[in-house]
Order: C-alpha cells, then structure tokens, then sequence
C-alpha cells in the first residue's frame, strides 16, 4: 500500500507545483465519494474491513487519475514508464514473498525463532526491494525474465 500511496504524493507535489492544483479538486471529490459510497455499500457485508476496502479502492482510483493527469498533462509523456515500475515494484514484492515461503518454513515455536526468521526476512525483502535501485540493469533482468516466462499480447 505503500508504493502507490508514495509516489502519489509525488504526483500531487508536481500538480501542487505547476499550479494544476484547481483542474483537481473534482477529481479528488470523485475520490471522496467514492470512498464513502464503497465503505457504506462495504462495510454493511464485511463490517471494518469492508470501510478499509473502501478506502482502497478509492486510493487506487485516485493513484490512477493522477498518475495519468500529471503525466499527460504536465509531463507531456505516457504514463506507460510510471505502470512498469508500478509493476517492477508488485514483482519484486511477489518475488519477495515467494522466497520467504520457500525459505522460512519452520513453524515459529519461540521468540528467538520469531526474532532470527524474522530478521531474514527483513534481510531477504530490503535486498529483493533495494536491489532495484543499486542494480542498474535489475528491472531490465527482471523483465525480460518476466518475458520469458509470460506471454503478453500487444
């Protein structure tokens, strides 16, 4: 949740500074009501957590629509390299995720084994996720092994 609410802020300072911040003020009541028609409709099936599943629908349609308003707008390019590090940074996480599993799969019994795997994991996902940014030919690796992997239609 992270990631999009992140570079999100990112987009708003650049709309913020480009003094784009009026043309939004619909959008972001769009936000507003669909978080509030989502959580009512929501919470009524799933109780708290369907108000937390509100929230995030809203988050990502907002992430969306300023992703591509900053960049169609002010950026005057496509939006299609801010998706594809959206999408280097779900992999890695996945990536993340699946080595842990495949890692760590002792039951925890104590504090001590709760500390130390806890501790790898920690060690296994900053490196997973950081790698990105100290390997400058990571996210190309990545997806070209993706590509091999995946067929994706044009």
């Amino acid at each position: 949740m992270c990631i999009p609410a992140c570079s999100l802020l990112v987009m708003l300072y650049v709309i913020s500074y480009a003094g784009h911040f009026q043309q939004t003020v619909s959008r972001s009541l769009i936000e507003t009501g669909i978080s509030i028609v989502t959580s009512i409709i929501l919470s009524s099936m799933f109780g708290i957590f369907g108000v937390f599943l509100g929230t995030i629908i809203a988050l990502l349609y907002r992430t969306n629509d300023i992703i591509l308003y900053a960049n169609h707008h002010l950026l005057n390019r496509s939006a299609k390299r801010t998706y594809a590090i959206y999408g280097m940074s779900f992999l890695s996480f996945v990536l993340s995720i699946g080595l842990m599993k495949l890692l760590f799969l002792t039951e925890i019994h104590s504090w001590v084994a709760f500390i130390f795997i806890g501790g790898g994991a920690l060690l296994l996902s900053l490196f997973v996720h950081f790698s990105q940014c100290f390997f400058k030919n990571y996210r190309f690796r990545m997806w070209k092994m993706v590509k091999k992997y995946v067929r994706i239609k044009r």
